[in-house]
């Protein structure tokens, strides 16, 4: 049983692996501002709960290798744990642009941004972009 528990352990890190590997080449993309690099992360994280979710369910449609094995409840658990402890992960090892994620949808969506959560000697210039947006729609 231990051996084949290893096995297991192997295609879901191989799995797993993929995954990561995949963000990685987005994230070092030319020519990318940080707040568009910072979606790819945040894309990641609701993919990692995602994942948890499915792995806990023993659905192993994004897991290829595991999808090809007899994976007991147990393991899917602990599959999902360790998915959600990399979620954890990305949020720490993340948190200083969550803190600025304000400024980031300023810059990416203006028309859409909170004008509550911009810097305060901006706000009546995007109040006033986000008018002049809305006037121009609506004639």
């Amino acid at each position: 049983m231990e051996c084949d528990e290893w096995v297991f352990d192997f295609a879901f890190a191989v799995d797993i692996s993929q995954k990561l590997s995949q963000l990685n080449t987005k994230l070092q993309r030319k020519s990318v501002f940080a707040h568009e690099l910072y979606v790819e992360v945040k894309a990641f994280q609701l993919k990692l709960k995602l994942f948890a979710k499915q792995l806990k369910e023993q659905n192993f449609v994004h897991f290829p290798l595991l999808k090809t094995r007899a994976v007991t409840q147990a393991l899917s658990d602990k599959y999902s744990t360790h998915l959600m402890a990399l979620k954890e992960e990305f949020i720490r090892r993340f948190a200083d642009f969550k803190a600025i994620e304000g400024q980031f949808d300023l810059r990416s969506s203006p028309f859409a941004c909170d004008v509550k959560t911009a810097a305060e000697d901006l706000q009546v210039d995007l109040i006033d972009l986000q008018s002049d947006n809305s006037l121009k729609i609506n004639h």
